[in-house]
């Protein structure tokens, strides 16, 4: 290999450039090629740690709760949270499921929290048969996890004893997002 001066740059026959552009000795010392293998590596190693993050945040995550809230996640924490209090689970009530999804869906279009008129709905032709309803609501932003809804129901002592109440038997769980992407979960609790 043969190297010629122009100037005071120098310049290899080999096609790398070893030019500085920066002022830098190391970069003056560094053929294109390599700077240009660094820089995509540098662009990439972002993106990837960010990933390698969130793939371990989501596989520490207790059983139950998931990325953003879902009805069966909720219902599983609800579940837990009854069981470490020596309660049995409640049943998945499909009756229930759809109470709490429309009304989530209802919360999520008005864009704010309101309790339904559970004595109506429970004296309602559609609702015979049902001697007990409790309802708990939620909303939080688009990354709102079910141990998060958990979290905040059982350090509410209202929603605390709804979740923990011996005398009901099952429960339905709803959740819908607004335009923003904001979260809105019901929970409706239920003796039969």
């Amino acid at each position: 290999m043969t190297t010629t001066t122009t100037g005071t740059a120098p310049h290899r026959n080999d096609g790398t450039d070893t030019t500085a552009t920066t002022g830098s000795p190391e970069r003056a010392r560094t053929p294109r090629r390599m700077r240009q293998t660094r820089t995509w590596r540098s662009r990439l190693l972002l993106p990837m740690a960010a990933l390698a993050v969130a793939l371990v945040a989501t596989a520490c995550m207790p059983p139950g709760a998931t990325a953003t809230a879902d009805p069966a996640g909720a219902r599983s924490m609800i579940n837990s949270s009854r069981a470490d209090n020596g309660l049995p689970a409640l049943a998945d009530d499909t009756q229930l499921d759809g109470l709490a999804q429309a009304w989530a869906d209802q919360l999520a279009a008005a864009g704010h929290l309101a309790h339904q008129d559970l004595y109506g709905v429970i004296t309602s032709p559609w609702m015979a048969g049902w001697q007990r309803l409790t309802e708990n609501l939620f909303d939080g932003g688009a990354s709102s996890t079910n141990a998060l809804v958990e979290n905040m129901w059982m350090n509410s002592s209202g929603h605390r004893d709804n979740i923990l109440d011996p005398n009901v038997n099952r429960v339905g769980v709803g959740v819908a997002h607004d335009g923003a992407g904001n979260t809105y979960v019901v929970a409706d609790f239920g003796l039969r």
